[in-house]
């Protein structure tokens, strides 16, 4: 048993080891033209658009009952008319409940990044 722990700690230790090399061999952001200029905020109309969004009840049912799709559809319209400029920007697919939306960047080249969420809760 003892040896089984060592072993386990010096894995962990090579994982840690490996993890800090390979951030320290990272390389940092790229210098920007100066900070980005402050955004402001809303707190009270961010507060009302996320109290609708958790009254819509999207709830993700057990093997073999389908979900509410009208609630879901529900989140998806408040989604688009919470925020407009997103939508325009993006591109939407629906993907049986769930939303998939595309953000093209500027150069095609890149790598992509995902981003990931989940619009659905539990009974």
């Amino acid at each position: 048993m003892r040896n089984v722990l060592k072993g386990s700690a010096l894995l962990l230790a090579l994982l840690v080891g490996v993890c800090g090399i390979n951030l320290l061999r990272l390389p940092g952001p790229a210098p920007a033209g100066g900070p980005p200029a402050p955004v402001e905020l809303d707190g009270d109309a961010l507060a009302q658009r996320l109290g609708a969004a958790l009254r819509i009840p999207t709830i993700s049912y057990e093997e073999g009952r389908a979900p509410e799709l009208a609630a879901f559809e529900a989140f998806a319209a408040h989604l688009a008319s919470s925020f407009p400029k997103t939508h325009a920007a993006m591109q939407r697919e629906n993907v049986g409940p769930s939303l998939l939306y595309t953000w093209p960047g500027r150069d095609p080249a890149a790598k992509p990044l995902l981003l990931l969420a989940h619009m659905d809760v539990v009974p």
